[in-house]
């Protein structure tokens, strides 16, 4: 899996996701990138934070998509995120993204941050959720059938938490994903997103 960040500088370019917890006062931002395009999910390194709880990880974490209304061409969905342990944690980041068939195997994905969307510090108490935003096009890009599905219809859904590496399950009814599989996501915000 890529998670790739358009930079927005001159010439396209692209660079790696960084997700991890905001460091302390004083520490470097240590925070690591994912795994390669088709090796499947990973967030990225912990690093240190101020006093308060501890990041959510993703035992203590259950995971539910809200399939939003389409418009032409695009699709829209809230991955919202619940804290399903006894004990309140926090969550800072982007979600990592891995569609894959009926077997499991990886398909092409590519988690795309959104600029607009900075990630902020949360705290999330037991029973309480986040969701982050997700967008994907079923119109072919580049190099892609112009005559039928673009890609792969998956049928789940990968999601690993920001700094874990080990991810949660979901099924995936969101059809094929264009261009690649790319996602554009947003960061966690509290909440449980839209209702349609």
């Amino acid at each position: 899996m890529r998670f790739d960040q358009r930079d927005g500088h001159a010439g396209g370019g692209q660079r790696q996701c960084r997700f991890g917890m905001p460091p302390a006062a004083g520490d470097g931002s240590g925070s690591g990138s994912g795994a390669g395009a088709g090796s499947g999910s990973a967030g990225g390194q912990g690093t240190a934070t101020a006093a308060g709880p501890g990041r959510c990880h993703t035992s203590g974490l259950s995971a539910n998509l809200h399939y939003l209304s389409p418009g032409a061409g695009q699709r829209y969905a809230a991955l919202v995120l619940t804290n399903s342990s006894g004990s309140t944690c926090r969550i800072y980041g982007y979600p990592g993204l891995q569609l894959l068939d009926g077997a499991h195997h990886a398909l092409p994905t590519t988690v795309v941050r959104d600029p607009a969307s900075p990630a902020h510090l949360l705290t999330v108490d037991p029973g309480r959720s986040v969701f982050a935003m997700l967008h994907w096009s079923v119109i072919p890009g580049t190099g892609e059938s112009q005559t039928g599905p673009c890609e792969p219809t998956a049928t789940f859904l990968w999601v690993t938490p920001p700094d874990e590496t080990t991810q949660l399950t979901l099924s995936w009814a969101g059809g094929y994903a264009c261009e690649h599989g790319r996602f554009d996501t947003s960061a966690f915000a509290a909440g449980t997103g839209p209702a349609a």
